[in-house]
C-alpha cells in the first residue's frame, strides 16, 4: 500500500517514469498475494500513467486488468468494485 500510494505521488509530482518503476515494484510484490485489493489498484495506476502519456492501448489492457483483479479480490457485488470502474 504504501509503494502504491508513494507511486501515486510520483505521478502528482510529475515524475512519470519513477511512479512507472514504483507500481511494477508494487506489482512484483504483490504477486504473492494475487486476491489483494491493492494489485488492482497499482494497475488502476498504471492505466491512469499510460492514459497520460498518450498510451491508449496499453491503458486499456491495465484498466481491464485493473476491473478483473478488483472484481476477484473483491466481488462484483461489493461497494468496493465499483471504486475500479472509476
Amino acid at each position: 500500500a504504501k509503494l502504491r500510494g508513494a507511486a501515486d505521488l510520483l505521478v502528482l509530482l510529475g515524475a512519470n517514469d519513477e511512479a512507472e518503476r514504483a507500481y511494477e515494484k508494487a506489482l512484483a510484490l504483490l504477486q504473492k498475494d494475487p486476491e489483494s485489493p491493492e494489485r488492482g489498484l497499482a494497475l488502476r495506476g498504471l492505466a491512469r500513467l499510460c492514459m497520460a502519456r498518450g498510451n491508449l492501448p496499453g491503458a486499456s489492457i491495465r484498466f481491464r486488468e485493473a476491473l478483473e483483479s478488483r472484481k476477484n479480490a473483491v466481488g462484483e457485488e461489493h461497494p468496493d468494485f465499483a471504486e475500479a470502474l472509476d
